[in-house]
């Protein structure tokens, strides 16, 4: 019988595998049309100039006004080397890669998280239908590098609550190549620092000694980089600024993980079917499941940094970007494939399949209106440093 069982899981599993292989392969077809579109932002450009400056110690004395940390430009510089003649087209591709190893990411942090396999699976396919990820997947920018070292990042830190060997050292190098390449990683490594805090009673000393040394060590490796460039540069004082946020950002950039960017008509018709989504919740709960410390840990990752930046915003500086949160897009995806995936119920069952057939529709109509898409790039309005041009939003400045 131990024999059957495990024949079926093992065929399970050749079954999920063809599935995200065929996911990921209509998600690289879209892409690759979507791909050679003319709609060039001044990020890609900016990308593309900086790293193809033959002098390398560039990078460091002038970096991008949108991403000071420099891994990315490094990388960039590198990868466009390998080419005779380097475009934005080439660099998107980059971009792809990275789009596309975050779906096989997101299956195991679906599936290490949950112990099963088809959790695994429904999280891979939300990551590959989902129209916002398969937006900055196609941009010659760091947001799809960055998120797939945030889902990385992720993995390894749920492998150290399940004792997986390569937890602790892949979380202090994913740690770091994430701050590497942006700022906002921070916000992924402030609220593991407080989940391990709260939650060091589930793990051996030495494993709870080792995961926080290697968060404060990024940190601190993150602030020599930080004191370095605020005497070589002055690109950390020309931030992009946005407006403040409103309670509606914070809806609207879920909103955005799942249908991407919409115009207002298609977002508010979408909207307003929230009571369907308080019944299924309600349908739900009649059963419940404890949730593990790692799908735990997905949810304070989906939520704690947008409130933590939302709160930010208004105290300090407006920093509240759509492309700086898709650091928040795998945990949410994932805690949404978790929350589908767990319970029997039919209407859930219902749910699931729609939810995948809205992504897909509106990944389509998004598609047909990307001149929207780069258009709503950032979720509030650059705020232009000259007095005399009204605010705009950034991202429609094209070559």
């Amino acid at each position: 019988m131990s024999d059957i069982k495990q024949a079926d899981t093992e065929n399970g599993k050749q079954y999920h595998l063809w599935i995200i292989l065929a996911a990921i392969g209509l998600s690289t077809v879209v892409s690759l049309l979507w791909i050679i579109h003319d709609g060039i932002n001044y990020q890609e450009s900016y990308n593309l100039h900086l790293s193809t400056l033959n002098n390398l110690g560039s990078i460091f004395r002038f970096g991008s006004n949108d991403d000071p940390m420099p891994l990315y430009f490094l990388i960039l510089h590198w990868y466009n080397g390998l080419f005779s003649k380097p475009s934005i087209y080439l660099d998107r591709i980059l971009s792809l890669i990275c789009y596309e190893l975050l779906i096989i990411v997101a299956y195991l942090i679906g599936r290490v998280a949950s112990g099963r396999s088809f959790t695994g699976l429904v999280s891979a396919l939300l990551i590959a239908f989902s129209p916002f990820m398969i937006w900055y997947g196609n941009r010659a920018t760091v947001y799809s590098m960055l998120a797939l070292v945030v889902a990385l990042n992720q993995l390894c830190f749920i492998g150290i609550y399940h004792l997986r060997k390569w937890g602790l050292p892949g979380y202090l190098i994913t740690c770091l190549v994430g701050l590497a390449l942006h700022f906002f990683f921070l916000a992924i490594i402030i609220p593991q620092i407080l989940f391990l805090i709260v939650t060091r009673s589930k793990l051996k000393t030495p494993v709870f000694v080792s995961a926080l040394s290697s968060a404060i060590l990024s940190i601190g490796a993150f602030s020599v980089w930080v004191y370095y460039s605020l005497g070589h540069s002055g690109f950390w004082n020309y931030l992009p600024i946005t407006s403040k946020p409103s309670a509606t950002n914070t809806f609207i950039i879920y909103f955005q993980y799942l249908f991407g960017f919409q115009s207002v008509t298609a977002s508010t018709l979408i909207i307003s079917l929230w009571p369907i989504l308080v019944i299924l919740a309600l349908l739900a709960v009649q059963k419940y499941i404890r949730p593990s410390e790692s799908i735990k840990y997905l949810f304070v990752s989906a939520v704690l940094p947008i409130i933590v930046l939302f709160l930010l915003s208004w105290i300090w500086r407006p920093l509240f970007l759509s492309s700086y949160l898709i650091i928040c897009l795998p945990s949410f995806l994932i805690f949404i494939a978790w929350y589908l995936s767990s319970f029997k119920k039919r209407a859930l069952t219902i749910a699931r399949y729609s939810l995948m057939a809205g992504m897909l529709t509106m990944m389509v109509v998004e598609i047909a209106n990307w001149r929207l898409a780069l258009s709503q790039d950032y979720l509030g309005l650059i705020q232009s440093k000259s007095k005399h041009t009204s605010p705009v939003a950034l991202i429609i400045k094209k070559i």
